[in-house]
């Protein structure tokens, strides 16, 4: 949902961010993406390529993956809830 949200709301470095967090989640846990998840990669690997490029897609794939998944569920939520969280663990 996440990375739905980031596109829908226009942000493809998010989403790019998203998708290579969860790429690197579901290799963790030797699963493969759902055949769900097969149809949106078809559709989204393609618009990020030409929202950002080859070059920046693979610059933001890889920081995806390389984020824990605290900051992954943290960057997946909307803008305002994802300030506050973070007010919050800093109090």
């Amino acid at each position: 949902l996440g990375v739905a949200a980031a596109v829908a709301a226009d942000d493809g470095e998010t989403a790019a961010r998203l998708y290579g967090a969860s790429q690197a989640l579901l290799e963790s846990i030797n699963s493969v993406p759902s055949p769900a998840e097969r149809v949106i990669e078809r559709r989204l690997v393609p618009a990020l390529t030409e929202s950002l490029g080859a070059g920046e897609l693979s610059f933001k794939l890889a920081h995806g993956r390389g984020l824990g998944l605290e900051d992954a569920v943290a960057l997946a939520l909307p803008g305002d809830v994802r300030r506050a969280t973070t007010v919050a663990a800093q109090a």
